[in-house]
């Protein structure tokens, strides 16, 4: 195990650095930040001198090794729209995304796995098709289009939602349910098939024979074997809420890193893309080292050489 945590620090370590070449370039290439700042009516020089006050004048691979050298020290530069800091821009914007992901990640869970085992045990059945049929809409249909077509309905006509905005718990419930609904439909298939595989082994039937109730049965033995492909997904899971999050705060105005990311792609502002993307990275990958471990521990079948 100590060796598989090595080779994954080893491998995480490589990853980061790519993103960050890869994000640093990228926001280069959308084009001079210079013009955004500056009036129509600004002459060459000015321009020379805002590009050389922001080091853009320089080539581009002195501009990443600055960049590099900056972050060891923990600096990702000043936000050009806000001239902050731009890590405290991105660390401000971070409660309302956890929040929003989290609640996402909780609504999945609690709503998925019981419709699963309700598909798994009415195999065929009207209710089981139903739930089927509802999770591969949840999966197909773009979670934008969903969102907005809540808001016409709960804030629009309805008008009992807010549409926008973050206050009170009922801000929460539509971009929370928005984003929530591929997971249900994903939790929910994989709890089904995985409860089916269960209802196929020998030791199911061995334990009915012996007289034990199919509720136990189902509870303290079928759910704990069929529960291991779940946390799996639950891993996978929240990391695409984490990337889903970023279009569902722009759908509903949540203030969250997402919608920072958003606007700051289109404000060019490009301390703030890099340090968002490489924190957010950098917090993928250990989530991921930690599924890994976690998933050896629950599974002892499982052995990391």
């Amino acid at each position: 195990m100590g060796s598989f945590i090595v080779k994954r620090l080893f491998l995480a370590v490589v990853t980061i650095v790519g993103v960050s070449i890869i994000v640093f370039v990228c926001a280069r290439l959308s084009g001079d930040v210079t013009f955004l700042l500056l009036p129509t009516d600004a002459t060459e020089q000015d321009i020379r001198n805002i590009r050389q006050s922001l080091g853009l004048d320089q080539p581009l691979w002195v501009q990443f090794m600055r960049f590099v050298a900056a972050v060891f020290h923990g600096d990702f530069g000043e936000s050009i729209k806000y001239q902050v800091p731009a890590m405290d821009l991105v660390v401000a914007r971070i409660p309302a995304t956890v929040q929003l992901t989290l609640s996402a990640f909780f609504i999945s869970i609690v709503v998925g796995i019981p419709l699963g085992v309700v598909a798994a045990l009415r195999r065929n059945s009207v209710s089981d098709w139903t739930i089927r049929s509802v999770a591969v809409l949840g999966q197909s249909m773009p979670n934008f289009w969903i969102g907005l077509m809540l808001i016409l309905l709960f804030a629009v006509k309805l008008q009992w939602l807010p549409s926008s905005g973050r206050g009170g718990f009922s801000h929460l419930i539509l971009p929370a349910f928005t984003l929530a609904l591929f997971g249900i439909a994903a939790i929910m298939r994989v709890t089904r098939s995985s409860l089916l595989e269960q209802l196929d082994m020998d030791y199911v039937r061995f334990l009915s024979s012996k007289g034990l109730s199919a509720r136990l049965i189902l509870w303290k033995h079928m759910l704990r074997n069929a529960i291991i492909p779940v946390l799996a997904l639950c891993g996978v899971l929240l990391a695409n809420l984490i990337g889903g999050a970023v279009i569902i705060e722009a759908v509903f105005n949540w203030p969250g890193l997402g919608s920072l990311v958003v606007e700051s792609v289109v404000g060019r502002d490009y301390p703030v893309i890099q340090a968002a993307v490489i924190l957010t990275s950098v917090f993928l990958i250990l989530l991921n080292l930690s599924i890994d471990v976690a998933f050896g521990v629950v599974d002892p079948r499982i052995r990391y050489q």
